[in-house]
């Protein structure tokens, strides 16, 4: 059921692919009806994401979609299994079983580098840990954006305490 919502929010969204070897970025909604300054920012948002999941170490075969508008991204919110509400407040929302991420483009291309940095960062540590734990993840993204003076978070495979 997962596979095939995702395949029809795909094609609603009128998909254009943008292929890279490792992990594959594409751009997506109503294409027809952007302008070309609206599609220049949403090919710029997916040059800077697969530059950033890159950066930290993207699981192969990693799938990042741009929902380029805001009304693109609240007609997949209706379609995604996260509930609307959720969605309406999220910059992302990270499919672990599909190893997809649906990134709100809007959030990404406001000219804010580190916005961008932290939005893939977060969902990157979702997906090499394969977690939604929230400790887990911010425990990683601390690890890549240590704050100065801050001592360094280490996270243990194990419960052993030595």
């Amino acid at each position: 059921m997962k596979l095939t919502v995702r395949a029809v929010v795909l094609s609603l969204l009128g998909l254009a692919v943008h292929a890279s070897a490792e992990n594959r970025v594409c751009i997506g909604g109503d294409l027809d009806h952007l302008t070309n300054l609206q599609k220049s920012a949403c090919w710029a948002s997916a040059a800077d994401v697969r530059k950033t999941a890159a950066k930290f170490h993207a699981p192969e075969d990693w799938h990042f979609f741009i929902v380029c508008t805001d009304e693109d991204w609240k007609t997949y919110a209706t379609l995604s299994k996260r509930a609307s509400l959720q969605l309406d407040k999220a910059g992302a929302d990270t499919d672990l079983q599909n190893r997809t991420t649906f990134l709100r483009g809007t959030w990404l291309h406001s000219n804010d580098a580190p916005k961008l940095e932290r939005i893939v960062a977060h969902e990157v540590a979702s997906a090499v840990w394969q977690s939604t734990d929230e400790i887990v993840i911010q425990r990683q993204v601390a690890l890549w954006f240590p704050k100065p003076n801050d001592q360094v978070l280490t996270l243990r495979a194990s419960n052993d305490p030595h």
